[in-house]
Formats: structure tokens, C-alpha cells, sequence
């Protein structure tokens, strides 16, 4: 018969809120339940030694000392205070229990001295003063009312009222009920009573005196002893009020000394939830940064003299700078963190350990019926151990041991460690130790021993809670892995064990309590599928906890040990790892990877960033939008600039050539702003794709004509081309806003918009927010090259077809036109409208093979020489070798020099002999623009040579040495005569026009002597 791990253990019938939630006052009014509850291990033992150090240090040396008590939630920490409260006060039940005899021996002055103990629950209060201060005032009037009431209020209003009192009622009425009240308050103090008379030279002397010192706010002072007296007859509401207080630095003087004339020799302040309380005012950071900084007042005060040490024992769950240092802002986050810099380096931390926690669990949760339970417990842990195999080391988690695993069998260490992870964000009552107990009463009444309680099943028990969930952000990503869970995950498994029904699903019954998830379901391979799936959404929820860090297929199946059943042993991981791929190709949130033992992750990109964004709203303005669409638009364009105006060189055929491009509202921009600077080659201007209200692409259009039509017929061209896009839409447009917002927060400091948020959900957030920025950026980089007319839009609903033009390129060179760039990139269309912007202003520009070089045009200019020295030695021959025919050039046998010389259809420059050479009368000096940077070089008693398409436009300055301006003939020369007749050769000129023989020259010279160089 098999056994239910249900009846081994001893279990409430039911778990309800606050039974795993100790309260500082109820523990300490009731010892032995808290005595009895408390698990104590060595460790907590050396915590125990450590705080008692503390108070013992206090006592000895007569000086306050304060220190937090650190430990997540679920740790214990107002069970350990409640504790020490009782070992302080030598109440003989925690000295019961064994583990803490040693501690008695070790601090002897535990049953010597007297100490003043003050519970403190601060959530709920209005100030520190009022909370500290009114928790003594109360303690006084319960534990001591006869003593007079201590100084701590900020009492000059209280004497005026008392004054207008006295004018009311008159002295005779007035001081007969303050002394009648003194006289009963006073009864059972002997002879104080018949001293402490009242009348109006004692009243008012007292009334005006002020305080001198901070020991005349002592009960003995004339001034005091009034406030005293008033308080008790006529003011007692006093003591319940709050915000009438002194300052806490005065205030805890006060204490002390008051609490010294009773006969105490310290005070201890046990301040529960004093962090929470803090956070949950956050809205208010200058209040917070005020009550921050009084914390120091606990331990370092004003006045050093305080007649008996005061102790401060502050609960906390993470440090203070977590939950308010990186969220506030400005001057008042400068002042929080010199404070909470200044708290860190002042106070002492006793923490408690989560290794504690198997220790407790042990304890509170999983405690045998009786002795036959325990060894039945015992036994099957072994099996179950031994059973485990390669799961053993995942099961451990990254601390436990066996023994550990032994101590909180069927739960796994790692099971308790993730939900430590997760007990951060819960509602207070719902702490880790809760939730076991909810998964064995309420989750898991049919598990078996021999059976570990998968990870996964912990998910119902917290993500279908009623219960509240403290961090919103939190809050957003439990939702978000909760819908996915219903509408992703759960049909698919559904679909494919055939359960989409009500037979066989109980979730699909109306009265199933959707709490209990998949408890008792008998449908066990849909169940154990379903258990995957909440472990992969429970490691989403906190991917930066131990257990699911770098979560892979193997060790999934490990968190889940004994849920996978496979025909092949050892097989499990491959049948996980299929079960994933088919869930990944139907849902997008799941990843996978490829390695051997694949990584898994769920991203939720459900949580709830708008919050974040909208405290950052500020951040998104006009300019900051404009910015931002300027890097991204010159990323697609490849251009590097921090300004609008980038400088560039482009390629043009072979040559270098400098230009610019500038991004800018063409509506606003002036004729020199639009005019290409004489030092640049070409200029581009990009307009916004958006404007502000009112404002369309239209009159960036009117602008452009503008100029184009007024600008004088005689100017010098303007190789300048402006590039009007259509507008983004509104929505693109929020986007745009969206993104200058994540760029804001991102680029600058995150934590000032991530203080807030726990400490793992700070990196997951901001790799929320990274991806998130990824995709807006990849979005506006789309629709680009759409908006600039690159592609075709096709409706998109990015784009307002409403505020756009017909032609995205306008001119404003001659009479270019450029109807339409089709390109795959940005880059690619910009390079295009150069080039053509290039190839109008220069019609004749030839095409280098390569890259044009000073070393390439050393090399044309000693062909240059060669061939002027082939043209004097030919001079001797005649002019008839010109008239060869033109089938002498395809056999390179035969070139004149004036073939030789005449290198393209260009003007050029003669030879400086050209009188001498009869053969070079036969070339025209063609004057005909060309638009090709000059290069001629000196050379073999030549003046002047042009080499190609010589015009007044210069090369690039390195090339300028090379360089020798040769815009006409040589001084004194007159151009050469149109071709005589008897050089013409067998050419028809009439079929030909003046220039003929420079066309006839460039085919017969130069043509196959240039190819190794490049030039065609």
C-alpha cells in the first residue's frame, strides 16, 4: 500500500494568514509559544552572542550603539527580537532551551543589570519623534504612573493655552484643580505632595523661564515640573498626541536621563519595520531624507552626556541605499546617500542567515507525527537519495548538502532557496515558510513518499494567491507569467494530452477553486508537463536566483525530479528538450538554445514599464527627439558626427571627392545655408521627418524652389541637393518619444529610475528596457528608408501619407533631375544622389579602374615624356605619317606624335615647341568644358601638358604638387588652326565636326597605352 507523505507529517488542517508571521509584541507577551516556534541552530546561536555583544559593549562602556538585523523575509527577525527581549529580561523560557545555556554564562550582567526594553512597530507612524518618544511616554504611564512625565514635548504652546485657561476660569478655580490634581497624582510619593503648591508668582516664574541646559528639561526643573503637573490636569490628550514633540536628538536625552531617575541601566529600542516604513513614503523623499537623517541621532547625539546608553536594534531585508539611496533625486538623493554612507560605516549588521532556513523548515514545517514517522521519513530519504543520481547536486542547491535535503524532506533545498528568491516581493504574510506549509495542507495531499515536491508546483501557490503582492513592478511580471501561463502554455499542453475538456481537465469546472491549479489532478503526464512549464515561468519571475541561473534542459528536468518518465533510462533530458522545441514553435516568449544541454528562458516582456517611462517623461522634448534622429539616421547613412553637419569623402570614379551633408529643417534654413561652400565638391541636405504642429513638408518644398528660382542665371553652380522625407505618423512619432525616454534613462543613470525595484529586478528590467530601446531603434531604422522615398510604402501605418511630397530629391544644380533612387539601404541611395549630383556637374569626367594615386600619375607623366621624345624623333619623317591610315592603330605599329600628343577629346594644352613639330599643327585645341581636376606636368622641355579632361576644377589637395595649371596654351602661342586638307587623311570632314581630330587622336594615341594604367 503506498504511503502518503501526508500522513507522516504533523499538519494543521488548514494554514491561514499571519500563522508563519510573529509579532513582536504578541511574542514577547507570550513566551513559550515563541520560545517553543523558534528554531535554533548554531548559527543563530552566534547571532544571538553577537547582539548580546552589542548591549554588553553598550553597558560597559557607557556609550549608545545601534545595528541592523538583516534577513529576508521569512528569516525570523521579529521572532529573534521577541527572543531577546525575553533572554534581556531574564525570563526564564529561553533559558529552557539548551542551546542558549552557554550564552548565559558568557554574559553574566544579563541578570544584573535593568534595562528598559521598547518594542517599536514603525509602520503606521507619523515621525520617528512621535513613534520613539510616544512608545516611552506610553510605557511610563503602564509601567510607571506615579513617576512624572518626562520633558519630551515641545511644551511652549501648552503654557500659552494654560494661560488663557487661568484668565477663564480665574486663579482661585485655576490652581485649586491643578493642585487638587497634582496632590492625587502625587499621592504615594510621601512628602512631595505638600511641597508641590501651585499659585501665580510659582506659575508664572515657572512658565517664563526657559531651558538652560539639557538637564533642566529633567523632571526637577521649575519649568518641567509645570509642563508635568499641566499634563496630568488639564492636557492629558497630550500624551496620546503626536507632532508636539522635541527633536529626537533632545528627545532621546531626555529618555535617557528620565529613565535613569527609575533606576534603569540602559534602553533598548527594538525598531521593527523601520526600512518598510521608509519605503513606503518613498513618494516623499525630503520627508524621507529627514528621517533618515535622525537614524544616526540613535547611536551619536548632540549632547554625548546621556545618562544611560541607548541600543537600537533596526529590521531590515536589504540594505537602506536599495529601497531609496539610487531612487531619489537631485539634492536630496546627494544628501541620502552621505547619510546612508555615513549609517553603513556607524552601525553593525547581525544578519540571519537563509542557511537557516532548512534549520526552520525542519522545524515548523515537516515535523514527524511521532517517532515511527520520523524513522518511516528517514528511510525513505535514502532511497529517495540514492535514487536522485545527477539530480543530487541540483536538488542541493548551491549551499544545502545531504543533510540538509535530509532536514527538509520532500522539499528540496533548491525549492526553498527559490522561494527565498521570491519572498522579497511577496506580501509579508507570505513568506517562504508559509508557502511550504501551503503546498503539503492545501497543493500536495496525494504526493507519495518516495517523491521530491517539484519546483514547479510552487507556482500555483504563489501566482493564483488572493493574497497581495507588495512591489508593483513585481506585481506586473506575476501577471504577465500568469496570463501566459492561460493563454499560451496551458492549451498547447491541453492539446496535446487531449485534456481540453471537462472530463478531463478540472481547471475548466466552475467549482474548481482556481487556487489549487492542477493539485490532485489525475491526469498525471498533462500535470507534469504543466509543472515544467510554472518552472520555466517561475525562473523567468527570478532569473537571477541561484537554482535558475543559467537554466539549462538537464537541469529543469533535475528541479522537477521523478515528474519525467522515459522509455530509454537517461533519457529525460531529450524528452524534455523535445517537449520545449514543440512549445517554442508556438510560443515566442520561449527560447531555446542549441548547445548540447540547450539553455531555456522565458522572457516576460509583460512587465509593466510605463511607470518607469513616465518618470522619465520629462526627458522627451523636441530637441532630444531631433538628436536622436540624427544618430540614427546617420548610423543608416554610415556616417560618423556628434553635430548636424558631418564632412565626408565619396568615391567618384577613381577620385576623392570632399563634400557634406547637413540635417536640418530646410523651412528655416537661409540661400547660405542652402549654397555648397566653395571648399566642398557637393552638399546634401536631410530634412526632420516630423515638424512641429502646423508645419508639413511643404514648406520645406517652397523653400527649396525658392531658391532655385531667384537664384541668378550667372551664379556658379550649386551642387547641392535637398532631401525631403514623408512625416513619420503620430504613432511612429510616439515611438521616437519612447525611445529619446529609454535612451535618457539608459545612457544616463539607471538607477535613478531602478532604485525603487528590487535588486534582481533591477537587471532584469533594465535588460527590459534595452530591448525594448532595440526594438524601437530597429522600428525607426525601417521605416527609413521609406520616408526618404527609398521603398515603397505600401499604406504603412508609420507614415502620414497626408504630409508628403511627390519628389523626395530636389536639385539645386542646373537643371538636374533625379525622379527616382531605388537602393536596399540608406547608405546606398545617399551614395547614389552624390554620384549623380557628381556626374552632372562633371559630364566628362573619365572612369578610373582603381583609386587615382601621386604614384599612378608619376607614372602617366613619364609616358607623357616618352611620348613628346617619340614626337621630335618622328619630326624628321614628315607629316606624312600622320595621314596613316586608322588600321595602323590596331596593330600599335605606327603613332604619330600628334596622335601621341591629342589624348582625348578635351582642351588641352600644346607642347611648348609645338611651331617645331610640323606633325602637331594637326591637333585642334579644342575649347570645351570637361569638369576633370587638372593634373600636367612639366616634362621634356613641354610648358604645358594637359592629361585628362582638363577643366578649372582642381584635384584633391594631395595631388596638388603634382599639379601644373594649364588652362591654355603656352604664354605667347596661339591656338592651333583648324586641320589642313592635306593632313586630313582619308577622313570625310564633313561628317565630322571641328574637333575631329582630337576624337580621331584620343582613338589612335593614347587608347592602349593608357590600359595598364586604368583610364578608359
Amino acid at each position: 500500500m503506498t504511503t502518503r507523505i501526508h500522513d507522516l507529517l504533523d499538519l494543521p488542517e488548514a494554514v491561514r494568514k499571519g500563522d508563519f508571521v510573529q509579532d513582536l509584541t504578541g511574542g514577547i507577551s507570550n513566551p513559550q509559544r515563541t520560545v517553543k516556534d523558534y528554531a535554533i541552530t548554531p548559527k543563530i546561536v552566534q547571532t544571538f552572542e553577537h547582539a548580546l555583544s552589542i548591549i554588553g559593549s553598550a553597558l560597559r562602556d557607557g556609550r549608545s550603539q545601534a545595528a541592523y538585523l538583516h534577513g529576508s523575509f521569512g528569516a525570523g527577525k521579529s521572532h529573534f527580537m521577541a527572543l531577546l527581549d525575553l533572554m534581556l529580561a531574564d525570563h526564564p523560557a529561553p533559558w529552557s532551551r539548551g542551546e542558549l545555556h552557554a550564552l548565559r554564562g558568557k554574559n553574566e550582567w544579563i541578570s544584573k543589570k535593568k534595562l528598559l526594553q521598547l518594542p517599536i512597530h514603525m509602520l503606521g507612524a507619523q515621525d520617528m519623534e512621535s513613534k520613539i518618544l510616544g512608545t516611552y511616554i506610553a510605557w511610563i504611564a503602564k509601567n510607571h504612573p506615579d513617576a512624572p512625565t518626562p520633558a519630551v514635548y515641545a511644551d511652549q504652546g501648552l503654557f500659552e493655552d494654560a494661560r488663557d485657561l487661568r484668565r477663564r476660569m480665574g486663579d482661585d478655580k485655576f490652581f485649586e484643580e491643578l493642585n487638587g490634581g497634582v496632590k492625587q497624582a502625587a499621592s504615594g510619593w510621601g512628602k512631595l505632595a505638600e511641597t508641590r503648591k501651585w499659585d501665580a508668582a510659582t506659575f508664572d516664574a515657572a512658565a517664563s523661564t526657559q531651558y538652560v541646559g539639557e538637564g533642566d528639561r529633567d523632571a526637577q526643573s521649575p519649568r518641567a515640573k509645570l509642563f508635568s503637573d499641566l499634563v496630568r490636569t488639564f492636557y492629558k490628550s497630550w500624551t496620546a498626541q503626536q507632532g508636539r514633540f522635541v527633536d529626537l536628538d533632545t528627545g532621546l536625552g531626555v529618555m535617557s536621563r528620565h529613565a535613569k531617575s527609575l533606576g534603569f541601566d540602559a534602553i533598548v529600542l527594538y525598531l521593527d519595520e523601520l526600512v518598510l516604513w521608509l519605503a513606503g513614503n518613498s513618494s516623499d523623499l525630503p520627508f524621507v531624507g529627514r528621517e533618515v537623517q535622525k537614524m544616526v541621532k540613535l547611536k551619536e547625539a548632540q549632547d554625548a552626556d546621556r545618562a544611560v546608553p541607548i541600543v537600537s536594534f533596526i529590521a531590515r531585508q536589504r540594505d537602506l541605499s536599495q529601497f531609496l539611496g539610487e531612487q531619489a533625486q537631485g539634492a536630496v538623493r546627494n544628501e541620502l546617500s552621505r547619510n546612508l554612507s555615513h549609517h553603513d560605516s556607524r552601525f553593525e549588521t547581525v544578519t540571519l542567515a537563509d542557511s537557516n532556513l532548512p534549520a526552520i523548515v525542519a522545524h515548523r514545517v515537516v515535523r514527524p507525527k511521532d517517532e515511527s514517522a520520523a524513522q518511516k521519513l528517514a528511510d525513505d530519504f535514502a532511497r529517495t537519495w540514492r535514487a536522485a543520481g545527477a539530480a543530487q547536486s541540483v536538488l542541493i542547491g548551491s549551499e544545502g548538502d545531504e543533510a540538509d535535503f535530509k532536514k527538509v524532506y520532500p522539499f528540496s533545498p533548491a525549492l526553498v532557496e527559490a522561494l527565498v528568491a521570491l519572498s522579497d516581493c511577496l506580501q509579508r504574510e507570505r513568506t517562504a515558510i508559509r508557502i511550504l506549509m501551503e503546498l503539503l495542507v492545501n497543493h500536495l495531499p496525494d504526493l507519495e513518499t518516495g517523491r521530491v515536491v517539484p519546483v514547479g508546483d510552487a507556482f500555483d501557490a504563489l501566482a493564483e494567491s488572493e493574497d497581495p503582492i507588495d512591489d508593483p513592478v513585481m506585481k506586473a511580471r506575476f501577471d504577465r507569467a500568469r496570463d501566459l501561463y492561460r493563454e499560451s502554455f496551458l492549451p498547447i499542453i491541453r492539446r496535446q494530452h487531449n485534456t481540453d475538456n471537462l472530463t478531463a481537465c478540472q481547471r475548466l469546472r466552475e467549482e474548481h477553486d482556481r487556487r489549487l491549479g492542477c493539485s490532485g489532478c489525475q491526469q498525471k503526464m498533462c500535470r507534469n508537463d504543466n509543472r515544467l512549464a510554472k518552472t520555466l515561468l517561475m525562473a523567468a519571475l527570478v532569473p537571477e536566483a541561484k537554482p535558475f541561473k543559467g537554466l539549462t534542459v538537464k537541469r529543469l528536468a533535475h528541479l522537477n525530479h521523478g515528474t519525467i518518465a522515459s522509455p530509454i533510462p537517461g533519457a529525460e533530458m531529450q524528452v524534455v528538450a523535445q517537449r520545449l522545441r514543440d512549445w517554442a514553435s508556438q510560443v515566442g516568449a520561449l527560447r531555446l538554445g542549441e548547445q548540447a544541454d540547450p539553455e531555456v528562458n522565458i522572457h516576460l516582456a509583460g512587465v509593466d514599464l510605463q511607470p518607469i517611462l513616465a518618470q522619465a517623461a520629462e526627458a522627451d522634448t523636441a530637441g532630444a527627439r531631433k538628436n536622436a534622429m540624427r544618430r540614427l539616421l546617420f548610423q543608416a547613412l554610415e556616417l560618423d558626427s556628434e553635430g548636424t553637419v558631418v564632412e565626408a569623402e565619396l568615391p567618384f570614379h577613381g577620385t576623392r571627392r570632399k563634400g557634406r551633408v547637413r540635417y536640418g529643417n530646410v523651412r528655416e534654413m537661409d540661400d547660405t545655408t542652402l549654397t555648397c561652400p566653395r571648399e566642398f565638391e557637393w552638399q546634401l541636405i536631410v530634412d526632420y521627418p516630423f515638424d512641429e504642429r502646423g508645419h508639413g513638408p511643404d514648406e520645406d518644398l517652397r523653400t527649396a524652389e525658392r531658391y532655385r528660382d531667384t537664384r541668378p542665371a550667372d551664379a556658379a553652380p550649386n551642387p547641392t541637393v535637398v532631401w525631403l522625407p514623408t512625416f513619420f505618423s503620430h504613432s511612429l512619432e510616439r515611438e521616437l518619444g519612447e525611445l529619446v525616454i529609454l535612451e535618457h534613462i539608459l545612457d544616463g543613470d539607471p538607477r535613478k529610475y531602478l532604485g525603487h525595484l528590487r535588486v534582481e529586478d533591477q537587471s532584469t528590467t533594465r535588460a527590459d528596457l534595452t530591448s525594448l530601446r532595440a526594438q524601437k531603434e530597429a522600428l525607426v531604422k525601417r521605416t527609413l528608408a521609406q520616408a526618404y522615398g527609398l521603398a515603397m510604402a505600401n499604406d504603412s501605418a508609420f507614415l502620414d501619407q497626408s504630409r508628403t511630397v511627390d519628389e523626395h530629391f530636389i536639385p539645386l544644380l542646373g537643371d538636374l533631375d533625379i525622379r527616382a533612387v531605388l537602393a536596399g539601404t540608406m547608405k546606398d541611395g545617399f551614395r547614389q544622389v552624390v554620384d549623380t549630383m557628381l556626374s552632372k556637374k562633371y559630364p566628362h569626367h573619365p572612369h578610373f579602374d582603381g583609386t587615382v594615386s601621386a604614384s599612378r600619375m608619376e607614372k602617366v607623366g613619364a609616358l607623357v615624356e616618352k611620348l613628346l621624345d617619340e614626337c621630335r624623333a618622328e619630326r624628321a619623317q614628315g607629316p606624312a605619317r600622320v595621314r596613316r591610315s586608322t588600321r595602323h592603330y590596331r596593330d600599335g605599329r605606327h603613332r604619330s606624335a600628334a596622335e601621341r600628343a591629342a589624348l582625348h577629346r578635351n582642351r588641352a594644352a600644346a607642347p611648348a615647341d609645338w611651331h617645331r613639330h610640323a606633325d602637331c599643327r594637326q591637333c585642334a585645341w579644342v575649347a570645351r568644358p570637361t569638369a576633370y581636376p587638372r593634373l600636367v606636368r612639366r616634362s621634356a622641355g613641354c610648358a604645358h601638358f594637359a592629361l585628362h579632361h582638363v577643366e578649372r576644377a582642381h584635384l584633391p589637395p594631395r595631388y596638388q604638387k603634382l599639379h601644373v595649371a594649364a588652362s591654355g596654351p603656352a604664354p605667347g602661342r596661339r591656338r592651333i588652326a583648324a586641320p589642313r586638307a592635306a593632313h586630313a587623311g582619308r577622313v570625310d570632314r564633313g561628317a565630322e565636326p571641328r574637333w575631329w581630330a582630337v576624337r580621331r587622336c584620343h582613338r589612335w594615341s593614347l587608347a592602349r597605352r593608357a590600359q595598364p594604367l586604368g583610364l578608359r
